[in-house]
């Protein structure tokens, strides 16, 4: 019988976006692929009918990250490149490494191809003591678990 591991616990983590977008996120979900299902009819050699499942298009679901609000509007940098049409700049590859309690690395996912689809800022409120959190919506081509 397999000895039996104890789940990764993911309250650390880093994220790389290229090289100027780098920090710790309080939150990041999203992480997943889906493949279409093809379906072809065909008749086997006696004339039943078969109904044959292939694998069609491959999708990435989109990456959501929030953090802390804080003064660095890189985040906003970034998103204004879409907005201003400059997706070629906009496009970039990445990483979210998972860290032990100790900081060592025990998960990577690497991203290709990623700009921001949305951002949005914090909810404010005056009589509120909670952090202003922002939120940044990334799509990209391909997301890999290196480790």
């Amino acid at each position: 019988m397999p000895a039996s591991e104890d789940p990764f616990v993911g309250v650390l983590f880093d994220v790389e976006f290229g090289t100027n977008l780098k920090g710790l996120f309080t939150e990041c979900k999203g992480f997943g692929s889906s493949s279409q299902v093809v379906e072809h009819q065909a008749n086997n050699a006696t004339g039943h009918r078969l109904i044959i499942k292939a694998p069609g298009v491959l999708t990435w679901t989109d990456i959501t990250l929030s953090k802390g609000l804080t003064e660095s509007l890189e985040l906003w940098k970034w998103f204004k490149l879409v907005q201003d049409g400059k997706m070629k700049e906009a496009r970039v590859n990445g990483t979210i490494t998972l860290l032990d309690h100790t900081l060592k690395p025990i998960a990577k996912f690497s991203f290709v191809n990623a700009w921001p689809s949305a951002i949005v800022g914090p909810s404010l409120s005056s009589d509120s003591n909670e952090f202003g959190v922002e939120e940044v919506r990334s799509a990209h081509v391909l997301l890999a678990c290196l480790k």
